[in-house]
């Protein structure tokens, strides 16, 4: 520096480290920090709305399950008589075979209704909820 004497020398810029505290204490923070997250984090689970299930799990139709009859008895002669017992007794297990049956035909639509309402609404719900 030609401006100044040769037994002049600059001084050395003030220290502007930082504390040592403060570094011990930055450190510290930082494996907290760091080591917090090392077991991993506790999984949380989503509520998903009702609407959204019925959407994406909707209950498969069932098909109509072939009628469980009970064998109908033969008859054991040819006599009037006999042919008319055993007509009746034909009967009486035809007719309840057929009642549930049609039960369960009645119950099967009526799944079918409810599933199809409740995926009605569960559309209707998510429409309403993105406007």
């Amino acid at each position: 520096m030609p401006w100044m004497p040769n037994d002049v020398r600059p001084t050395p810029p003030r220290d502007r480290s930082t504390a040592p505290w403060l570094r011990v204490l930055t450190c510290v923070t930082c494996m907290l920090v760091l080591t917090s997250c090392a077991h991993g984090t506790l999984a949380t689970r989503a509520t998903i709305p009702p609407e959204v299930l019925a959407l994406l799990h909707p209950i498969p139709p069932t098909p109509m399950p072939a009628a469980q009859c009970l064998p109908l008895p033969p008859a054991t002669d040819d006599s009037i008589p006999t042919l008319l017992r055993n007509h009746g007794v034909v009967s009486a297990l035809y007719h309840q075979c057929a009642g549930r049956a049609e039960s369960l035909q009645r119950l099967l639509t009526e799944r079918e209704r409810i599933e199809a309402e409740r995926i009605a609404r569960a559309a209707a719900a998510l429409k309403g909820g993105s406007e």
